[in-house]
C-alpha cells in the first residue's frame, strides 16, 4: 500500500476511534443523569413518607413532650408504664402497683406516665386494644384517665373474642364519672391514629411486649423468682 493510502486509513481508524469515544462517554453521561434522577425520585418519595408519616393523629391532653403517654404528677422519679388494655399481665400489675403509684403521684415522689398502646389487636375481633386506648386518650381530657383505666381493667375482656363496643366504653367511662363530651370524643373516634402513633414510638425504645416498664429511663427487668410489681418498687426505691 501507497504511503497515502496509509495515511488514509490511519485517518479512518482515528475518526472510528473518537467515534466510539463521543458515543461512550454520551452513554455514561445519560446513565449518570438517569441513576441522578432516580436518586431525586427515591429521596423525594422518602421525604414525602418520612413527613406524613404518623402525622394524622390528635393527642390527648395530659401527654408527655412527645405525645405518646399520659403524666400524672411532677415528682422527681420518672415511672414509665406501657400497656395494652387486653393484656393479662397488664391487668395483674395495674391491680398490684396502681394504688401505691397513685399514692407516689399524690405524694410528688414520681412523675408516672401511662403509655397506652396497641399490640394485641389481633387477639380481638374488633381492635379492642386500640379502641379501648383511644377511648383513655378520651378519658384523659376529662380528668379521669386513672379512673377509667381501673374500670377497663376491672372489666377486661377475654383474648380471642370480641372487645367492648365503644357504646360499652362510653357506659365504663359513664360510671367512671365521664359525661357527654367523653360519649362524642369516643363515638367521633377522635383519638383513633392516636394508639398506633403510641405504638410505633414504643418500638423505637425497645418496647416489645406489655407491661414494660422505665424507671428514670432504665428499663425494669425482674430478677429470678421475683415479680414485675416488686421489680419496679425495687427499682423506684434504688432511685430514692
Amino acid at each position: 500500500m501507497s504511503k497515502r493510502g496509509n495515511q488514509r486509513m490511519a485517518t479512518r481508524l482515528i475518526r472510528q476511534q473518537k467515534a466510539k469515544e463521543a458515543r461512550r462517554n454520551r452513554s455514561i453521561r445519560v446513565s449518570a443523569i438517569t441513576a441522578g434522577v432516580l436518586l431525586l425520585v427515591s429521596v423525594g418519595a422518602y421525604a414525602v413518607y418520612a413527613n406524613t408519616k404518623d402525622t394524622a393523629h390528635n393527642v390527648p391532653q395530659s401527654t408527655n413532650a412527645s405525645g405518646t403517654g399520659i403524666v400524672a404528677g411532677s415528682g422527681p422519679i420518672k415511672v414509665d408504664v406501657y400497656q395494652d388494655y387486653l393484656c393479662p399481665s397488664c391487668r395483674a400489675f395495674h391491680s398490684a402497683a396502681q394504688e401505691r403509684l397513685q399514692k407516689m403521684v399524690q405524694d410528688n415522689q414520681i412523675t408516672l406516665a401511662t403509655f397506652p398502646i396497641a399490640i394485641l389487636d389481633r387477639l380481638s375481633t374488633n381492635r379492642y386494644s386500640t379502641r379501648s386506648a383511644a377511648a383513655a386518650g378520651c378519658a384523659a381530657d376529662g380528668g379521669k384517665f386513672a379512673q377509667f383505666s381501673d374500670a377497663l381493667y376491672a372489666k377486661q375482656p377475654a383474648e380471642g373474642g370480641a372487645g367492648y363496643t365503644d357504646a360499652e366504653l362510653v357506659a365504663m367511662g359513664r360510671s367512671a364519672g365521664l359525661g357527654d363530651a367523653f360519649a362524642s370524643c369516643v363515638n367521633d373516634g377522635t383519638y383513633a391514629s392516636w394508639p398506633s402513633f403510641a405504638t410505633d414510638e414504643s418500638s423505637r425504645r425497645g418496647v416489645t411486649g406489655t407491661p414494660t416498664i422505665f424507671v428514670n429511663n432504665q428499663k425494669v427487668t425482674p430478677a429470678q423468682g421475683q415479680t414485675i410489681t416488686d421489680a419496679v418498687f425495687n427499682a423506684i426505691a434504688a432511685q430514692s
